[in-house]
């Protein structure tokens, strides 16, 4: 009888230790998401504000330059955009991954060329 209860005890013991390391695994997860959001990125729908066009657009002109790609619900950085200081961090808002951007982003030359086209001839489908 006591070896029983000795056992319960020690496999009691177990579990509880892994739920807690499940626990804190979980939570330096959920603490690596937001720290991957600082001063110095931008979200999709601040660098288009900052362009002055839609977030639809700067997506469309992301996928353009290849720097992201869709993928079922959601906008994926591509190794292209990883390049350009692309990363993909949790939402916890909407439940899904989104790109982030270095603040420097919005002196791309390449992504100035191409806005600059655009806003010129807005005739040009995106």
């Amino acid at each position: 009888m006591f070896t029983s209860l000795f056992a319960s005890v020690i496999i009691g013991g177990i579990i509880y230790i892994l739920i807690v390391i499940f626990i804190l695994i979980f939570f330096i997860y959920l603490l690596k998401e937001i720290l991957k959001r600082n001063d110095n990125t931008m979200q999709m729908i601040e660098i288009a504000n900052y362009f002055e066009i839609s977030e639809k657009e700067i997506n469309k002109i992301f996928e353009k330059l290849k720097w992201i790609e869709k993928k079922e619900k959601y906008w994926k950085v591509t190794e292209k955009g990883k390049q350009k200081g692309g990363i993909e961090a949790f939402n916890f808002k909407q439940g899904i991954s989104e790109p982030l951007w270095n603040i420097k982003i919005v002196h791309e030359k390449a992504l100035i060329n191409i806005i600059k086209i655009y806003k010129e001839t807005p005739i040009i489908k995106i």
